[in-house]
């Protein structure tokens, strides 16, 4: 793939995750069911990793985690970049070696990345202000089951760009 199709490919992906951030913080804060709302944020990391690898997945997932350390509050500083960092080298070693990349591996890398994020987020919660872990992994099963199905949202999306520059070549 040329160098201009290279960043392209990245400009899109990084339009793509500004839209879904926009909508996480705009849309997605107002919809609660059970008391928690869905979560994309890991997703975003985990499937564009899945596509494109343990090289430039993690380079993705740490820019767009430094992005969201200036917007959102993590349980400690530089909460996503660290945390959507490792959810992508663990996305794309599944992509690589477990799973296929595609709609089941979307759906699989996702969740670990949330199940990650959310472990990450209860054990400081726990940590820093007693909250009990009981009660961090219930809400994490909450919103675990609501934000899959958005986060395929997130598949398509990061889907049609793969797919777009997938069959370029130098």
């Amino acid at each position: 793939m040329t160098r201009r199709a290279t960043a392209i490919k990245w400009i899109c992906y990084c339009l793509g995750a500004l839209v879904l951030v926009l909508v996480q913080s705009a849309v997605l804060v107002h919809v609660r069911i059970w008391g928690v709302h869905p979560f994309i944020l890991p997703s975003l990391a985990a499937i564009a990793a899945s596509f494109e690898g343990k090289r430039e997945g993690p380079v993705y997932a740490l820019v767009l985690g430094l992005v969201c350390d200036t917007l959102f509050t993590g349980a400690f500083p530089c909460f996503y970049a660290v945390v959507l960092t490792l959810s992508a080298l663990l996305a794309g070693q599944a992509a690589r070696r477990l799973i296929m990349p595609g709609a089941v591996c979307s759906l699989l890398v996702s969740a670990a990345a949330m199940i990650l994020t959310d472990l990450l987020n209860a054990i400081a919660s726990s940590y820093a202000h007693g909250t009990p872990f009981a009660a961090s992994l219930w809400l994490m099963a909450r919103e675990l089951l609501l934000s899959l199905p958005v986060a395929m949202l997130v598949h398509l999306a990061f889907s049609h760009v793969h797919r777009r520059f997938a069959g370029r070549r130098a």
